[in-house]
């Protein structure tokens, strides 16, 4: 059964949980805002693959000892690089 489906979008509203967003493209699921219990009850429906709880990612500003795939590069054009990597601020181009 597909997410967008009549049958994907019953099968949650029959838990009481509410679609927030369908995925389409590379998934096949659903963000959902439900309660524990209803999560609890969507993950043990055999027509379900798994349930996850969503999560902030908060990444920091400065990355010290970026991994070695050029982001140096990113913030610092000039040699000497500096091992590190600072994200533009909002707005900045890139």
């Amino acid at each position: 059964m597909t997410a967008a489906s009549t049958a994907g979008r019953s099968l949650v509203a029959a838990y009481g949980a509410r679609i927030s967003h369908v995925y389409g493209s590379v998934l096949n699921g659903y963000v959902v805002r439900a309660g524990q219990r209803q999560a609890r009850l969507l993950a043990a429906d055999p027509h379900v693959a798994s349930v996850s709880q969503d999560s902030h990612v908060n990444p920091e500003k400065r990355q010290k000892n970026p991994p070695p795939r050029g982001i140096d590069r990113l913030d610092r054009r000039g040699l000497p690089l500096n091992r590190s990597c600072t994200s533009p601020g909002p707005g900045a181009p890139g």
